[in-house]
């Protein structure tokens, strides 16, 4: 029981600390994953989180998606963005679209996969520490006219709240340094 009370007076500390922009903590558990490690669950109206403590020891915060807030010591002061991006990955795809487009010589004829009910089929995107990556395929006209699918992969990388593409990748041409 005295565990209990030290991880929930650290979680306390922990959590106004590093959940100072996620808003009021709406609930908090506490559980023995195994002898020595407790998982803390902790719900805002901003995101849900896991504190993980070994033997009493703070570990590591990170969302349900296992995207670290907090970790060795340090704040990821990108977090929010991420999960933003994350939650609104449309609005990345819409805009790699318009780069993949820029590349075509025919940008009228691009057909990009997904449908109406399911926008997101055959698009693969990943978010590791502060770089988005996409990656997909489109079919579009080649200069004779033929009807060519060619694969991409682009890359944003955050700073704050600010991005930029940092990497493309378009058939064999490429640009930037793959992360």
């Amino acid at each position: 029981m005295l565990i209990y009370t030290y991880l929930e007076i650290l979680t306390q500390y922990l959590a106004l600390y590093t959940i100072k922009d996620f808003g009021e903590i709406w609930d908090a558990k506490i559980e023995e994953a195994s002898s020595n490690l407790y998982i803390v669950f902790i719900s805002t109206y901003e995101v849900d989180m896991r504190i993980f403590y070994d033997n009493g020891v703070f570990i590591k915060i990170e969302d349900l998606r296992g995207v670290k807030l907090f970790d060795n010591g340090e704040y990821n002061a990108n977090y929010l963005y991420i999960r933003n991006v994350s939650d609104n990955f449309g609005t990345f795809r819409d805009q790699t679209i318009e780069v993949i487009k820029s590349s075509l010589k025919t940008p009228s004829s691009a057909e990009f996969p997904g449908s109406f009910w399911d926008g997101y089929t055959n698009w693969t995107y990943g978010i590791k520490d502060n770089i988005l990556t996409i990656a997909s395929y489109v079919d579009a006209q080649n200069s004779f006219g033929a009807m060519i699918r060619t694969d991409y992969i682009v890359q944003y990388t955050f700073i704050g709240k600010d991005y930029s593409l940092t990497y493309f990748m378009f058939g064999d041409k490429e640009s930037g340094e793959f992360k």
